[in-house]
């Protein structure tokens, strides 16, 4: 059994400057966005949090 050429070609990518592939690159700033949004949906809340245990404190 003989495997035919076009078997052994690897897909075509597209590398960047850096040398990563584009595709990899996509995914990676579309995860890195998502990323960022929950850490500032994070941030809020934590500042809502220390708001309300500061006004805590201060009715003691």
């Amino acid at each position: 059994m003989t495997i035919s050429p076009t078997r052994l070609v690897d897909p075509i990518h597209f590398f960047n400057a850096r040398g990563l592939s584009v595709l990899s690159e996509d995914r990676i700033e579309h995860e890195l966005e998502l990323l960022q949004e929950e850490n500032a949906k994070l941030q809020r809340k934590l500042r809502l949090a220390e708001m309300k245990l500061r006004n805590y404190e201060r009715t003691k």
